[in-house]
């Protein structure tokens, strides 16, 4: 179990604080990706974790679709 810290880069709004379990690492280059699995997230924090993930996913599609009209 992990204690960790999230921030969504929300302006203004607190980091999400919640506990995890590590359930897969990946090396990458320099980077480490971990994937969690939360045990224990307010469900505020996974309404925003949720929210936060529909718009990156928007931006990200949007940016492939003016890269591929060009």
């Amino acid at each position: 179990m992990v204690e960790v810290m999230v921030d969504l880069w929300d302006a203004g709004l607190p980091l999400i604080h919640a506990l995890a379990r590590t359930v897969r690492t990946q090396k990458e280059g320099d980077l480490m990706i971990i994937a969690l699995n939360f045990e224990e997230l307010a469900p505020e924090d996974l309404e925003r974790i949720v929210q936060f993930s529909i718009r990156y996913q928007g931006q990200e599609l949007r940016a492939g679709q003016a890269e591929g009209s060009q």
